[in-house]
C-alpha cells in the first residue's frame, strides 16, 4: 500500500486564506479569485497540502447555482445524478465560472509553477458536478482516489449538516506523492489505491480521526489542492440527504489520448463506480417561471 505517513492535517486550523501578494479584484459580481497570487497559491498548497479560500463567490452566483441544481432535480427526478460537463450550456453560472479569464489564468499560472508547460490559460477546464439526493443510493461513497489532473477546485453548492459519515464528508491526505515522470508509475499507484481493500482501510483512518483529514466545506468558499498528489474521496451519505458540489480540474500530468490511458481506464474500478451515476451530459433549457422548487425545505446560507 502506498504511504500515507506524510499526510498534512485538514481541520478548521489549518485551512486558510492570504492575507499578503493579493492582486486586482475581478468580476466580483461572481467571485474574488482574482486577488489571489499563483505564487502564493502554490507555496501554500505546498505546505497546507489544501488551501480553503473564504468567501470568494457571491451570493447571487450561488443562488443562481442552486437554482439550476434544484431545476435539474426537479426534471429528471429525486435520484443521484453526476454532470461530467457542467459548464457546458452558455451563460449558466458554472460556465461564467470557467470561462472567466482571471480563473483560468489562476489555475494555469499555479500548474505551471510546479509543472511547467503541463497546460496553458487556452487550455480545456474540467469542469463536473455530482448531486446526491436519492432515496436510494445509486452509487457507493468511500471512492478515494488520486486525480489525473494537476490542480482541483471543489466548489461547496449545497452541503448538509449531520452526523458524521452521513453527509459525504470530504477528507483529504495531501501531498503523499510527487508528481510522477512516468505515466506507468502512476498507474501503479492507481492499482494500490483504487480498491476496496486500500479504500477501506483509508476510511477507517479517517472516521478514527476526522479532525485531522475531514474538510468542513462551506458554501460560498473555494477549495483547492494539487488534485495528483492528493489521495481524497468522500465519506458515506445518507440517503435523501442533498448535497452537491462542482469540481474543476486543469491540467492533464500524462496524456489522456494515449493507449495506455485509455486501457487502464477501460479496467478501472473508478470507471464501473462511476457507472452507477445516473449520468448527465448537460444542463436543460428551462423557463426561469417553470423552476420548481425541491420536495423538501433546503436552508440557503448567506454570505
Amino acid at each position: 500500500m502506498a504511504n500515507l505517513s506524510r499526510t498534512r492535517a485538514f481541520g478548521s486550523q489549518t485551512v486558510g486564506h492570504p492575507t499578503t501578494e493579493r492582486q486586482h479584484m475581478v468580476t466580483h459580481d461572481v467571485h474574488g479569485l482574482g486577488e489571489f497570487s499563483p505564487r502564493w497559491l502554490a507555496d501554500q498548497l505546498d505546505d497546507r497540502g489544501l488551501v480553503r479560500l473564504q468567501d470568494v463567490f457571491s451570493a447571487e452566483w450561488l443562488d443562481a447555482m442552486r437554482t439550476m441544481v434544484v431545476d435539474y432535480i426537479a426534471a429528471n427526478g429525486d435520484r443521484d445524478f453526476y454532470l461530467d460537463r457542467a459548464d457546458q450550456e452558455v451563460g449558466s453560472p458554472a460556465h461564467r465560472l470557467t470561462s472567466d479569464p482571471a480563473v483560468r489564468r489562476l489555475f494555469a499560472e499555479t500548474a505551471n509553477l510546479r509543472r511547467p508547460h503541463v497546460d496553458s490559460a487556452d487550455a480545456p477546464m474540467r469542469c463536473s458536478m455530482l448531486v446526491r439526493t436519492g432515496t436510494v443510493r445509486k452509487a457507493p461513497s468511500h471512492l478515494f482516489h488520486y486525480d489525473p489532473c494537476v490542480l482541483t477546485m471543489i466548489v461547496p453548492i449545497f452541503i448538509p449538516q449531520g452526523p458524521l459519515g452521513t453527509c459525504g464528508e470530504l477528507a483529504a491526505f495531501g501531498n503523499t506523492r510527487p508528481f510522477r515522470r512516468f505515466h506507468a508509475t502512476h498507474l501503479a499507484d492507481v492499482l494500490l489505491t483504487h480498491n476496496r481493500w486500500y479504500r477501506r482501510h483509508t476510511t477507517k483512518r479517517v472516521h478514527d480521526a476526522p479532525e485531522k483529514y475531514v474538510v468542513p466545506l462551506q458554501p460560498g468558499d473555494a477549495y483547492l489542492f494539487w488534485g495528483y498528489r492528493t489521495y481524497h474521496g468522500n465519506l458515506g451519505c445518507a440517503p435523501g440527504v442533498l448535497r452537491t458540489t462542482l469540481v474543476l480540474k486543469f491540467g492533464a500530468v500524462h496524456p489522456a489520448d494515449g493507449w495506455l490511458s485509455k486501457v487502464a481506464w477501460r479496467f478501472s474500478r473508478s470507471r464501473r463506480d462511476m457507472q452507477r451515476f445516473q449520468g448527465r451530459s448537460a444542463l436543460p433549457r428551462r423557463a426561469a417561471d417553470d423552476v420548481a422548487s425541491p420536495s423538501r425545505e433546503v436552508p440557503v446560507a448567506r454570505r
